[in-house]
């Protein structure tokens, strides 16, 4: 994409009236790509239709909106031109990050890197763009070696515990016990650090160690356990048969399986049968009155 200043200079020699193919020249895009990412923005000019089905669209009307995106605001705006820069900038740390996450790394929007991805597919392309796994992240090592047109069979990559090590001075096991803490994402040292290296929010550095850090990733949820029909329990089972809980766990703990009748044994999921318990407490006159 031109900067803003050439762009400007174009539109200031174009008619009133332009259309998609117009825009692309003066601005440095492709017509698909005016289609598919600007003109998809509510706030885009609409225009109207011309002769011929062509959708024409007001000058200044484009311009203006030009002018007021964050990606036009600067002379050398994000774009090929400058994206191999920003990655070399930046080290191959052994991550995986999501489209939004590589676009804030990079200092782009998210359509730029969808636009790569896109159109520098395998079959497509001589060197396609770093496909996603299955949870739509990218190597981040991968794609800077695209960026810089780097021979992908020879991909540097910064294991996270040697960045860490260097950042602060300390041994490599140091910084490994410190990324098996499942509280180091959220200890603000460390995710500063890590969001400085990467010019990137605090959040979405938070969000990315967790994501790439086993140990920092949440737990997974427990899965409540489905009663069995017919057992319980304690406190279900204290109330199915009317008599307190804390004299059932006495009951059990004094009738132990070694003794002439025992309480009645929990199951795994420490259930137990009600119609058990029942008989037992019958046995030993326990049943409330």
């Amino acid at each position: 994409m031109k900067s803003l200043t050439d762009i400007r200079a174009a539109f200031a020699s174009l008619p009133e009236d332009i259309d998609t193919d117009q825009i692309a020249e003066a601005t440095g895009r492709q017509p698909s790509s005016v289609l598919r990412n600007w003109a998809q923005d509510p706030t885009f000019p609409s225009g109207a239709r011309g002769p011929g089905g062509t959708r024409l669209r007001k000058t200044k009307a484009v311009l203006a909106w030009l002018e007021k995106q964050p990606f036009a605001q600067r002379e050398n705006p994000p774009g090929p031109r400058n994206l191999a820069e920003r990655a070399r900038a930046l080290p191959p740390l052994a991550l995986r990050l999501t489209v939004s996450e590589m676009a804030e790394v990079l200092g782009v929007v998210r359509q730029a890197v969808n636009y790569y991805a896109a159109n520098y597919r395998p079959g497509t392309a001589d060197r396609p763009f770093p496909a996603a796994d299955d949870k739509r992240r990218r190597s981040w090592p991968e794609v800077r070696a695209w960026l810089l047109d780097q021979d992908p069979q020879t991909v540097e990559q910064t294991p996270l515990a040697e960045w860490l090590a260097t950042q602060l001075k300390i041994r490599s096991k140091a910084a490994e016990a410190i990324l098996a803490d499942p509280h180091a994402a959220e200890t603000g040292d460390l995710t500063k650090r890590f969001a400085t290296q990467l010019g990137i929010s605090t959040p979405t550095a938070e969000a990315l160690l967790k994501a790439n850090v086993p140990a920092l990733a949440p737990a997974p949820a427990r899965k409540r356990r489905q009663p069995t029909p017919g057992r319980m329990l304690m406190a279900p089972l204290a109330r199915a048969v009317g008599i307190g809980r804390g004299s059932l766990y006495n009951y059990a703990s004094n009738h132990t399986p070694d003794s002439d009748d025992p309480f009645p044994a929990a199951d795994d999921n420490g259930a137990r049968d009600i119609e058990e318990v029942r008989a037992w407490l019958t046995r030993h006159g326990k049943n409330p009155t």
